[in-house]
């Protein structure tokens, strides 16, 4: 385990595990100025942070003992942990919120000069129009744990900011780049086969490289006191919409995205209806919303899901392959198509993120270029083996394209 560096500020990462948490770690671990100290939750999951010159620290942000050990000798934070238990609305709200309280008051008490919080864009809800910016109203939808848990956060954060704790927040877009699962990974695995469909292409895709939300991260860090209470909304600050966004790598790849038509529903519906076999209507039954849903519930419902949730914390290649099947990595903008099971549908919010109070305050800026991110973010899908490395012919392609 690395030892500090001469008078390098020591900064508590929650979360380290996770997309946005293990990248954050990695570019303040090799950038002067800051030792690392990265909380995890699961070692399981820690594979990518552990080759990382960073402290690595096991812990629940449930254990307040556990959380003001983490933060002891902490000059700053960043939180990105979040509740993943799918399903399980009071387990996320336990460690989303109730994690977020006991960190609050660990920082109070370590007296840790700045707490960088990630929140999201999702506070805003999906009935959203127009421009949305700080002072934007937040209106998260009724149930859905994700961002009504982050709104909550907020909440809290606000009131510890009122009893000294310094505070910076941040609503990220939407996040992409290598590993992450929701704009990166599974679109691209259904790019791949022919089946990403979005939906409404011509609106802003409010996207951000993770390396640029990561260098709002360490603005916020650095700043002076000023900074303190104020929440930023972070994207890469253009209007790319989603059709540019995803048909770069269609291109790319010379796959053309799904057209979201009347005829093209009604042609997978009478595909779907020419006489199936057996072993086929039995997979269509495995893997269908009902089935899906009750295994959920199952997973979810105490004691005869326990045995389900032990095996899957410690087995994560499990887990990912149950998150898949069954969509639980799956957030507010997807949306599987009724017609066809294998569709993956992006159900975006019609609104554009203005970066102007984070360009003008913080002095924010993407430091990977939109060409160079889609670039860089391209060539790992293809390293990994998502994306092919060679382009398809226009005869091979789907014909339905989006228009």
């Amino acid at each position: 385990m690395p030892g500090p560096r001469a008078g390098a500020r020591r900064v508590l990462v929650t979360g380290a595990s996770g997309f946005i948490g293990c990248r954050t770690a990695e570019i303040l671990a090799l950038r002067e100025g800051w030792d690392v100290r990265a909380l995890v939750h699961n070692p399981a999951h820690a594979s990518r942070i552990a080759r990382l010159p960073v402290e690595l620290v096991q812990g629940d942000l449930n254990d307040e003992q556990a959380v003001a050990s983490a933060v002891r000798g902490c000059e700053a934070v960043v939180h990105c942990a979040i509740g993943t238990q799918y399903g399980q609305r009071h387990r996320i709200f336990e460690v989303t919120v109730g994690g977020t309280r006991n960190l609050a008051a660990a920082a109070l008490a370590s007296g840790v000069r700045r707490l960088v919080h990630l929140s999201t864009m999702a506070v805003y809800g999906t009935a959203v129009s127009g421009v949305l910016d700080e002072a934007s109203p937040v209106n998260p939808p009724q149930g859905d744990d994700y961002s009504e848990s982050k709104l909550e956060a907020e909440q809290l954060l606000r009131r510890a900011s009122a009893d000294g704790l310094d505070v910076v927040m941040l609503r990220p877009g939407n996040v992409y780049g290598p590993f992450s699962r929701t704009f990166t990974t599974r679109p691209l695995q259904y790019l791949a086969k022919g089946r990403l469909m979005v939906v409404d292409g011509h609106t802003p895709s409010n996207t951000v490289h993770v390396d640029n939300l990561v260098e709002a991260i360490i603005l916020s860090l650095e700043g002076d006191g000023s900074l303190k209470g104020e929440v930023f909304v972070i994207s890469d600050g253009d209007d790319l919409s989603w059709r540019d966004f995803y048909g770069f790598f269609a291109e790319a790849v010379g796959i053309p995205l799904l057209e979201d038509t009347l005829a093209s529903v009604s042609a997978s519906r009478g595909a779907a209806r020419r006489r199936p076999s057996l072993l086929g209507a039995l997979g269509a039954l495995a893997l269908s919303a009902e089935s899906k849903s009750l295994l959920k519930r199952v997973l979810a419902t105490d004691p005869v899901g326990k045995p389900g949730r032990w095996l899957l914390e410690r087995f994560p290649v499990m887990e990912t392959r149950l998150r898949a099947m069954l969509g639980m990595d799956t957030p507010v903008v997807y949306r599987r198509a009724a017609e066809a099971d294998d569709v993956l549908r992006m159900m975006p919010r019609p609104a554009m993120l203005d970066v102007a109070k984070a360009r003008r305050v913080l002095g924010y800026g993407p430091v990977l270029a939109r060409g160079e991110a889609l670039a860089l973010t391209l060539a790992w899908a293809r390293h990994a083996q998502i994306l092919p490395h060679e382009v398809r012919s226009n005869t091979d392609a789907p014909a339905a394209v989006l228009v």
